[in-house]
């Protein structure tokens, strides 16, 4: 028997959270496939904002990984959330995702990848003032530094088979951001959902990681020593075929101005309470001449926003694809069958 943890998303805005719970399975294969994962169905009471006649809710897996936190063949198993008809729920995102792949995205190879920032603050209260003003990185109540958890949760990304990129320490000693991106993807699923899906399970892992030893992590801002609340920006960076093709810099000056047209409904989607940011953001194109990576960087998101949002909103404005994907009101009809 092989413990899975199913992981689902609930919420929306600033009430996005990440939900997990285990189930025990007869898994004789060390690699299962996505298919050796049954559909697992949950009363209404355990997740959140079901409609008040809703029977339940169905969780649908949709990307797996081994789990680095117990010890043997065990795994971590990403979920879409339905409804018991077998209807994509309002919550889950990643259907959005799916659609605007299908409407053309994944034809033009989009790939995609995020940088996360993350700021760590310890349940005592003691460790969190000794850091603040001395301007040091402090033992937390469980003999671990931010440095530590922030290492630790690399390489438990690593054992997992996420496609971590690397970690780069940020202003404060509590603070650092880690990289997912398209590294060694699997051919049955684009880059791009990949790396929204594989920023989902470093997201957990890292908060699991946290809990364990003793602190709270935050990725939509932090406290710096002078400036007050910071609120950091996920970074996206992200190419197409145009961008990467022969007419890169064309393509790459085309996608710039039709991300700066379209500036709010992006800051729509890009996380919760964008407007109390210090500041806006910015794009900026990498390498616009011949011959270079036609990458393109997305500042404005909110260190908290959800990344199948901000992959689908990006991909949808660059490859003028119908706004009507952004939207479940009124509910999509695709099923629970016709994604399975």
């Amino acid at each position: 028997m092989k413990f899975v943890e199913y992981i689902w998303l609930e919420g929306s805005g600033s009430d996005r959270i990440v939900r997990s719970r285990s189930r025990l399975l007869p898994l004789i294969d060390a690699n299962p496939r996505l298919e050796d994962f049954p559909v697992w169905s949950l009363a209404s009471a355990s997740v959140v904002q079901l409609p008040d006649d809703a029977q339940g809710a169905l969780l649908l897996p949709v990307c797996h990984a081994r789990d680095p936190l117990r010890d043997g063949d065990h795994h971590l198993v990403l979920c879409e959330v339905f409804g018991s008809d077998g209807r994509e729920h309002a919550s889950n995102t990643r259907a959005e995702l799916r659609a605007v792949l299908d409407a053309g995205a994944r034809r033009q190879q989009v790939w995609m990848a995020f940088d996360q920032p993350c700021s760590l603050r310890w349940i005592d209260d003691e460790s969190n003032s000794a850091g603040a003003s001395q301007g040091c990185d402090p033992i937390g109540p469980r003999g671990l530094s931010a440095h530590d958890v922030a290492e630790l949760h690399a390489r438990q990304c690593l054992q997992a088979g996420l496609s971590f990129c690397g970690i780069e320490a940020a202003a404060e000693p509590w603070q650092w951001q880690f990289s997912i991106g398209p590294r060694n993807h699997r051919r049955d699923e684009p880059p791009m959902i990949q790396a929204a899906d594989q920023l989902w399970l470093a997201r957990h892992l890292l908060q699991r990681i946290a809990a364990d030893a003793g602190a709270i992590v935050h990725f939509g801002s932090w406290q710096g020593r002078s400036r007050g609340s910071i609120h950091g920006s996920l970074r996206t960076r992200f190419s197409t075929a145009a961008t990467r093709g022969q007419g890169g810099p064309r393509a790459v000056a085309a996608a710039l101005d039709r991300l700066q047209a379209r500036r709010d409904e992006h800051l729509r989607v890009y996380g919760c309470a964008v407007s109390r940011r210090e500041h806006d953001g910015e794009l900026r194109a990498d390498g616009v001449h011949a011959g270079a990576t036609g990458q393109i960087e997305e500042l404005r998101a909110r260190g908290d926003a959800d990344p199948y949002r901000v992959a689908a909103r990006i991909s949808a404005t660059v490859l003028d694809i119908a706004d009507e994907l952004m939207s479940f009101d009124p509910p999509s009809p695709r099923s629970l069958a016709a994604v399975a």
